[in-house]
């Protein structure tokens, strides 16, 4: 009897990903700002970063694998559950 283990992300709300990466987008720039950072984002600018590290995200399982950015989805989990 084996059990295979599901991997469940720890942020799975279209809304809470949403706010996620929008804070992460936002903390990217502004480090690119900081004068200490400068160094790092010379060689790889912000750009690269915010397209790179979501892939450690997922990898480690913050975020789900697959997109939960549908229209249906975000219709069925945010707008319905308001409007009903």
């Amino acid at each position: 009897m084996t059990t295979e283990a599901t991997n469940v992300p720890l942020i799975e709300d279209p809304t809470a990903l949403l706010v996620f990466f929008s804070g992460f987008v936002a903390l990217v720039f502004g480090a690119s700002r900081i004068p200490a950072c400068k160094s790092v984002f010379r060689y790889l600018p912000p750009i690269v970063w915010i397209y790179l590290v979501p892939v450690f995200f997922t990898t480690t399982g913050i975020t789900p694998d697959s997109s939960p950015f549908t229209i249906d989805a975000w219709r069925t989990c945010c707008l319905v559950r308001y409007c009903s």
